[in-house]
């Protein structure tokens, strides 16, 4: 075959190619020959959803304080109120596993109106910042107080902890904080997760639209996100005719934000 021949061949195989090319991202889209882009090439949009229902499980903190003229007699006060605590809420059905003791102390104190020495107290002095505080507690030269975290199943079991507390002689009950089972709290994510998903893809489309972007491959999905819970700080005292708890859980709201990252061109 002579040269001219040749030539005449590869020509139409050149322009056979980039017709055909210039075909397929007509059709198809741009060719990404990697993955890899630059950074200054990647366009990026974020999106939030939220998924809301009614909280089926609570926490409770329970608190004891007890002050005697020795350690040992404080001691025993504490700790007799603790285990009744532990056995009367494991008859209304809460897990002992859920039941955990976040803070045991002993503390020598003066003589006299006492404030307890806590995270709510400055110094000795009673705070009003933040609640729940301890109540003060007049004589004694030592005091013992321990803090029991009670997890229940569901809001109604959370009432009834917090009746028995106050029947068996805890004197702070606060940290009400509702939440879902480890089902409820995966659910709920992948609800919010889809829709933060779709509003990020959503702006990105209205976004590119509006001001010519041409969007390529999507090459990037980062996600942050979790629940908001209601917590309440209360505190409940012993009464020789307490009206029974109705703790009202409302509705929890699980938020998740995503950012998408889609090469441009």
């Amino acid at each position: 075959m002579k040269f001219a021949e040749l030539l005449k061949v590869a020509i139409v195989v050149i322009v056979f190619f980039f017709l055909c090319l210039f075909l397929y991202t007509k059709l198809f889209g741009p060719i990404f020959i990697a993955n890899i882009s630059n950074d200054s090439n990647l366009f990026t949009v974020d999106g939030t959803g939220s998924a809301s229902a009614v909280p089926t499980a609570a926490t409770v903190t329970v608190g004891i304080t007890k002050s005697a003229s020795s350690i040992q007699e404080a001691q025993q006060q504490v700790n007799t109120i603790a285990n009744q605590l532990t056995a009367d809420f494991v008859k209304l059905g809460v897990n002992k596993t859920d039941i955990k003791t976040t803070n045991y102390s002993a503390t020598p104190i003066p003589t006299g109106i006492i404030y307890p020495m806590d995270s709510n107290t400055n110094g000795g002095v009673a705070s009003d910042i933040a609640l729940p505080v301890r109540p003060p507690i007049a004589g004694g030269n030592y005091q013992v107080s321990e803090d029991l975290v009670v997890k229940t199943n569901t809001t109604d079991l959370a009432n009834k902890v917090v009746d028995t507390a106050t029947k068996d002689g805890a004197n702070v009950i606060g940290g009400v904080q509702f939440t879902f089972s480890d089902n409820e709290q995966t659910q709920l994510e992948d609800q919010a997760r889809a829709k933060a998903i779709t509003d990020a893809k959503s702006k990105a489309e209205k976004i590119a639209q509006e001001s010519g972007l041409n969007l390529g491959k999507l090459v990037n999905v980062s996600e942050n996100g979790g629940p908001q819970p209601v917590v309440f700080n209360s505190m409940a005292k012993t009464s020789t005719a307490p009206a029974t708890t109705q703790l009202l859980p409302g509705q929890n709201q699980v938020t998740v934000n995503v950012t998408l990252s889609y090469q441009t061109w």
